[in-house]
């Protein structure tokens, strides 16, 4: 069994659990989660960037895929 864990899922976990043990604390908490988000997103490493970097899948052309003969 493989176990993942990605960056912006841990960042969400520590900033919900610190806005529980100190809500004064909820504009800076907030503000940091978005910075941190911000700098993930443009580094690349979140799920929609993996995504995008994978090769698409190579289609044959048209005039090389054979259809089935109608008899």
């Amino acid at each position: 069994m493989n176990i993942t864990l990605s960056l912006a899922p841990l960042v969400s976990l520590i900033a919900g659990i610190l806005i529980l043990v100190k809500p004064r604390l909820l504009n800076y908490i907030v503000a940091g989660y978005l910075i941190l988000l911000g700098i993930i997103g443009l580094l690349g490493t979140g799920a929609c960037a993996c995504a995008a970097r994978r090769p698409a899948a190579r289609r044959e052309p048209e005039s090389l895929v054979h259809a089935p003969r109608r008899v």
